[in-house]
């Protein structure tokens, strides 16, 4: 039953960072890979808030909370893209691209980790 809720889960979190990602594109902001940034924003937060949430009521079935944690949180955020996109960025030779993006993703997503859990 695990596996079957991590993969339900990863299935919907993957629809979401694919629908937040054409939303970006269809609103025209392609720079500066704001959907990947917005995603891993939702997942950072929401696996935040799902840590300190299902600590406390989540305990009596773990099944669902590694759904939602390992699945869904882990479905919506995208390292791999992450770091194709910085990639990108270093053989463009902006380097100020590259280390604003790293920064911003590095302390955005652990604020939102942070904000998720204290509203938890």
């Amino acid at each position: 039953m695990t596996w079957i809720m991590i993969f339900i889960g990863g299935g919907i979190g993957s629809l979401m960072r694919y629908g937040i990602s054409e939303t970006v594109r269809s609103l025209g902001w392609i720079d500066f890979s704001i959907g990947t940034l917005i995603a891993n924003l939702i997942a950072s937060f929401l696996l935040g808030f799902l840590s300190t949430w299902s600590i406390e009521i989540l305990t009596t079935n773990p099944t669902y909370k590694i759904g939602l944690m390992v699945g869904l949180c882990g479905g919506l955020s995208t390292f791999s893209t992450f770091t194709a996109e910085n990639y990108q960025l270093f053989e463009e030779g902006n380097m100020w691209g590259l280390l604003a993006y790293v920064t911003c993703s590095l302390v955005l997503c652990l604020v939102a980790f942070v904000l998720g859990a204290k509203l938890a």
